[in-house]
């Protein structure tokens, strides 16, 4: 899909509150509401704007946020990826290029749990060799999560 100037004005617009009604982004965008409506409807039927709910992990007791560099055998990429998104810790993965072969970021609530999570689950993937876990000390942006 394809969005234009006036999309990316309202996608702006809802990163900071999705909540707004149609005539308050509209005032916002000197369009009328019924543009900002059909422009949303388009959006989200496309997928290519998904409204959700995002969380500040350290408000919710996710004190320790992570990135985790992930070395995978050849050949088990998508062997380790299933197993990996399934883990409810893991917040976000990607295939990458460069010195990982994954890069995820996961949440917990201590270190200990991070501890555990290191021995006890990624220890026991099948395919994964090796792992650099990188803790984060404070985010300067995008420290909201998805829930």
């Amino acid at each position: 899909m394809k969005i234009d100037a006036l999309d990316e004005k309202l996608i702006s617009i809802l990163r900071d509150n999705a909540r707004q009604s149609s005539e308050k982004v509209a005032k916002r965008l000197k369009v009328s509401p019924t543009t900002v409506r059909r422009r949303m409807k388009k959006l989200t039927r496309s997928r290519a704007v998904i409204i959700t709910t995002m969380v500040d992990p350290i408000k919710i007791g996710f004190l320790v946020q992570t990135v985790i560099g992930v070395d995978v055998e050849l050949g088990s990429i998508e062997s380790v990826t299933e197993v990996l998104v399934k883990m409810p810790e893991v917040k976000w993965l990607s295939t990458t290029t460069g010195r990982f072969d994954l890069l995820l970021g996961a949440s917990f609530h201590t270190t200990t749990e991070l501890s555990e999570f290191m021995q006890k689950k990624l220890a026991g993937i099948k395919g994964l060799k090796d792992t650099e876990i990188f803790v984060c000390l404070e985010a300067k942006k995008g420290i909201y999560l998805p829930t």
